[in-house]
């Protein structure tokens, strides 16, 4: 009876698909989608000056889809709010002091969490023009304290003039930009280097003054707040008795990115929520067989965190989560935690729309580049490929570009082929719950203008965007129509995604737990991922509560390094960062796994004065110098200290590859020096302040005082001069005692003559020399310094070998001179003649200069005793082993003879 059933009601939704047929073609069905509509929906939405989350745009733009969801006439609609940690740009603006003349600026993203903030009483200084951030474009200028005026598509370069000691860096906007421009503004670092944005046209009049010197004073504020995001939410009923408790969520973002945070149009990233608006409509006049969800969300940019909203609500699978949620979409009771006893609708299918209108073709996607999901998702890609080539038939279109099969590759091409550069879709995070999810993604568009403030509707392709939603309302209409959409498939999806409550905790003044919120600091995830995917951020930022408190709730990975900092809000520099010594990071270690999908954790941050450093490679091998090593000035490990440096690894790499620079903090008023190393290689760079060469003592380096927060500005040159006058004292003290090294000391006057040309760049101002000949001495000065070490540990080792001699030489001594009977004299004897040797030996041997004696000694006396023990005890194993000891009376055994 119920098997007939069954077959009914499918006959008579393949019914009612035929039907539908008949009434209404493919071509009637693409001619209800409107162009016009959708050019009305993306120019409403860029006219805001930003749709990011927490600017005044992104609210203008959550009441205009909420307003479309409720006039197209979708039922139950409704908003859910949540809240985001952002940048919010509280403005800026430079002043000419001579004209009394303001100009607006534009913060540019953080560099991690270091915004660019100004004193409150604002920076002053002169205004110079970098060009393109060349090195030879700053020759003749002085740049350590000016104001740098750079051209905006430079790639990376403004860190040369923060390298060069550059106050703050302002951006002219261009004519035409790319979002790659974009991502080499900010770091996956947190560098103090200020940089804004300006327009073309007060640029202009500042391009005119600097034809004389200009002195101009600035402010800015940016800060991170946790403001209120919202998700939009409408349905439409299915229409089959049976198939409408199968809900299908078709979602869309409408939120903008940009590096310029106030200037964010996003023209084209309101391709996506332009054809969800169509496509509604579409289906409102169309009802489907099942039941459709339209899920408007947000904060897609800040790691996905409006989907990840939605689905914490209503789509979790695994406790605790369960009982999280506010209204279940799944067959999960969110009050018991238990499986639903009367079925009701549940989340079958998730379908996200990433849209963009360079070309009109479309890719279905699985979310996922893991072949574990790949057999699962097959007879989705095949179906939808069937669908699209019957429809493309009709419209006219190609059905090999209309829409291309980016789950099973198709003529030797992978998805990878169909996107230039990685993106960051929506349907990833519904995928790691365990939720079949789908993309439909444009192809074969690099999205150039994403990220960007010149991503405007002028840039749009609304032609292509038509035929695009066109496309999609024909093949999504006949395959949520269809009955046998989901395959009889018994390969079960896993809830996979994690959760970590963590804590931001200082020790106190008199204490040994850290119980200390740090309230106010912004918490910071790294979870291996790069900085930014076309414009959704790769790392979480969340500001902690006046507990000290966050949670991060979708994590996808297993290994994460957690971060925590705390920035003035008077000056914008960081004023606690996370300890690394061994009450902080070695007690409660920044990085772990998530080894439970419901975890807490803890961090320790520290009281800091912030330094930067630059130019962090190794000439000789161009090899990213990503070990630090922090001494104080006695040359031992700090209590408290930090660095932050981006490590390199295989989602590092592309475009958005590492930077070589970093931070190191430290407690106000004391000195620090720094080693820089890679691999197996050793210290490549060393920062030790060390002035003079006449001592070996004083050139080991008094450290750097860090009483305020700013850079080692020319840190490549510090670190030449350093590392030459440590090994040129070594030398020296070699020399001294008739030890020479030939290759050495060419190596070494070589390294002089690049630092002296160096120099001599520095003072006349010739910055492309300069750098030239300050890597050159690196360098060199880099290979001379192992050799250097070589020397004196070949001396130092030298001495274990006379002191190996010694010990005979005083027992034979002993027995010579005096040969006591009583073993007391003899062993007062041997220790007499062996402590006159020893004299001797301190005074001629050069390695009782090059180490402490004492150490020589008790290096030698723990050596000499351990090899004594060691004598012992395979002395006695060997008598063991050789029968010297004879077994017990009761271990032996009776034989025939008695």
């Amino acid at each position: 009876m119920g098997m007939q059933k069954g077959l009914r009601n499918t006959m008579l939704a393949v019914l009612l698909i035929l039907a539908g047929r008949a009434q209404a073609g493919y071509r009637d069905w693409a001619a209800e989608i409107s162009e016009a509509r959708l050019r009305n929906t993306v120019e409403v939405l860029s006219s805001a000056r930003s749709r990011v989350v927490g600017y005044p745009g992104h609210e203008e733009a959550a009441r205009y889809v909420l307003g479309r969801f409720r006039e197209i006439g979708l039922q139950g609609v409704r908003t859910e709010e949540f809240e985001v940690t952002v940048p919010i740009d509280h403005g800026a603006s430079l002043e000419i002091v001579d004209e009394g003349r303001k100009i607006r600026l534009y913060g540019l993203w953080p560099n991690l969490v270091r915004t660019p903030t100004l004193p409150v009483e604002g920076i002053e200084g002169k205004l110079i023009y970098g060009g393109s951030g060349e090195f030879r474009d700053f020759n003749g200028k002085d740049v350590e304290g000016r104001i740098v005026l750079m051209d905006f598509n430079t790639e990376d370069n403004w860190l040369n003039a923060a390298m060069f000691g550059a106050r703050a860096v302002i951006f002219i906007e261009p004519d035409s930009t790319m979002y790659t421009q974009a991502e080499d503004k900010f770091l996956s670092v947190p560098l103090s280097t200020p940089r804004f944005w300006i327009s073309k046209e007060d640029a202009r009049h500042l391009l005119r003054r600097l034809e004389r010197e200009v002195e101009v004073r600035m402010w800015s504020r940016m800060t991170w707040e946790r403001v209120p995001a919202y998700n939009i939410l409408g349905w439409i009923p299915g229409t089959d008795p049976v198939l409408r408790n199968d809900v299908i969520v078709v979602e869309a973002y409408y939120d903008a990115m940009s590096v310029v945070p106030a200037l964010a149009p996003g023209a084209e990233m309101a391709s996506g929520i332009a054809a969800l608006l169509e496509l509604a409509r579409f289906f409102r006049d169309h009802p489907p067989a099942r039941t459709l969800l339209f899920l408007a969300t947000t904060a897609h940019h800040f790691e996905l965190r409006g989907v990840d909203d939605f689905l914490q609500r209503h789509d979790r699978k695994e406790d605790p989560f369960i009982k999280r949620m506010t209204e279940s979409f799944n067959r999960y009771d969110e009050k018991t935690g238990k499986e639903k006893k009367e079925p009701g609708p549940v989340i079958k299918l998730f379908v996200g729309l990433d849209l963009s209108t360079k070309t009109d073709g479309l890719g279905v996607w699985n979310s996922s580049q893991s072949f574990y999901y790949k057999r699962y998702f097959a007879p989705f890609g095949k179906k939808f490929i069937e669908i699209s080539r019957r429809v493309c038939k009709e419209l006219g279109r190609d059905p090999a570009t209309a829409l291309v099969n980016g789950i099973s590759p198709e003529g030797g091409r992978s998805w990878e082929t169909y996107v230039p550069g990685e993106i960051s879709v929506d349907s990833e995070l519904a995928l790691a719950v365990g939720t079949p999810a789908l993309s439909f993604v444009t192809v074969n568009d690099a999205r150039f203008v994403v990220d960007t403030p010149l991503d405007t509707p002028d840039k749009v392709d609304f032609a292509n965007l038509a035929r695009q939603t066109q496309l999609l309302a024909c093949v999504f209409k006949e395959a949520f129509d269809d009955p046998e959409l989901f395959p009889d498939f018994r390969m079960r999806l896993k809830d996979e995604l994690m959760t970590l409550h963590g804590s931001v905790m200082v020790y106190p003044r008199r204490g040994f737990v850290p119980d200390r919120p740090r309230k106010g600091a912004v918490a910071v995830l790294l979870t291996g991922r790069r900085k930014s995917y076309k414009g959704v951020r790769g790392n979480f930022f969340e500001l902690v509560d006046d507990e000290g408190r966050f949670t991060i709730t979708c994590i996808r990975v297993r290994s994460v390094e957690l971060h925590a900092f705390y920035m003035d809000p008077l000056t914008g520099d960081i004023t606690y960062a996370p300890d690394r010594g061994v009450q902080g990071d070695k007690a409660y270690p920044m990085k772990f796994n998530m080894d439970w999908r419901d975890k807490r954790w803890m961090i320790v941050v520290f009281p800091c004065i912030a330094t930067d450093f630059f130019d962090v490679v190794d000439p000789r091998y161009l090899s990213y110098l990503s070990k630090v090593t922090v001494f104080d000035e006695a040359d031992s490990e700090p209590e408290e200290f930090g660095y932050f440096i981006a490590q390199p690894s295989s989602q590092a790499m592309g475009h958005t590859a590492v930077r070589p620079v970093g931070v190191v903090f430290t407690r106000p008023g004391t000195r620090v020096k720094l080693g820089l190393g890679a691999g197996l290689l050793g210290f490549r760079l060393l920062l030790l302040n060390a002035l003079s060469a006449d001592d070996p003592e004083v050139a080991k380096g008094e450290g750097y005082l860090t009483d305020r927060s700013g850079s080692f500005a020319y840190t490549s040159f510090l670190a030449a001069r350093d590392m030459w006058n440590l090994d040129e004292a070594r030398i020296n003290q070699l020399k001294s005692y008739a030890i020479e090294n030939y290759r050495l000391d060419r190596l070494h006057r070589r390294a002089r003559q690049e630092l002296d040309l160096a120099e001599n760049a520095l003072r006349e101002k010739r910055w492309d020399d300069f750098v030239k000949h300050t890597r050159a001495a690196l360098g060199i000065e880099s290979r001379a310094y192992p050799d250097v070490k070589a020397t004196q540990n070949d001396v130092i080792r030298g001495i274990i070998f006379f002191m190996a001699l010694v010990l005979p030489a005083a027992y034979f001594g002993e027995r010579l001179l005096f040969a006591f009977p009583d073993i007391r004299k003899q062993i007062a004897g041997f220790a007499g003649i062996f402590a006159v040797i020893w004299v001797l030996l301190w005074f001629v041997h050069p390695a009782f200069q090059l180490s402490n004696p004492f150490v020589v000694l008790l290096a030698f006396v723990i050596l000499a005793l351990a090899i004594l023990v060691m004598a012992i005890i395979l002395s006695k194993f060997s008598h063991r082993c050789a029968g010297g000891n004879p077994r017990p009376p009761w271990s032996t055994r009776p034989t025939w003879a008695g």
